[in-house]
């Protein structure tokens, strides 16, 4: 879409009937669709090759390890860092607990033959454990208002 103006900037000069052209796409839209197009794509591609009856299970922890990426990095964003501290720090406490969740669920969906007994429940609480910490910490965010910017405020 092009917009016509009588005193237009044109390279630091001000023309007479400079055209602008205005894209039609946000570039940050743009760049955050072509993150979530390559993050579904490697997420179909890892899911392919996994055995059909632990599909949904290990797709739960293949998006646990991307989001673990995604809420480590939201700190490092221009929005983020506008985040009070006490936020921040919550991210970067649930990001690596949200990575072990995932580690621990796979490790109990390929290797719970090979484990004992006795390891294999306690990988199974802790399972649990871990999930009710992230829970607990993003609830904690959404409440608050913080993580979610409320309509209210």
């Amino acid at each position: 879409m092009a917009m016509q103006g009588n005193n237009r900037r044109k390279f630091g000069r001000l023309t007479e009937g400079a055209v602008i052209f205005e894209p039609f796409v946000n570039i940050r839209v743009l760049k955050m669709l072509i993150v979530l197009f390559a993050v579904a794509g490697a997420t179909v591609g890892i899911l392919a090759s996994i055995p059909q009856g632990a599909v949904s299970i290990s797709a739960a922890q293949g998006l646990g390890v991307i989001g673990s990426i995604i809420l480590f990095s939201i700190p490092f964003t221009r929005r983020g860092r506008t985040r009070p501290r006490w936020v921040r720090i919550a991210l970067w406490i649930v990001s690596p607990i949200l990575l072990g969740w995932s580690l621990v669920g796979l490790t109990l969906v390929f290797a719970a033959r090979r484990l004992s007994t006795l390891i294999n429940h306690f990988l199974y609480y802790n399972e649990a454990f871990l999930g009710g910490m992230i829970l607990g910490i993003l609830l904690l965010l959404i409440i608050s208002g913080e993580l979610i910017d409320s309509p209210l405020r």
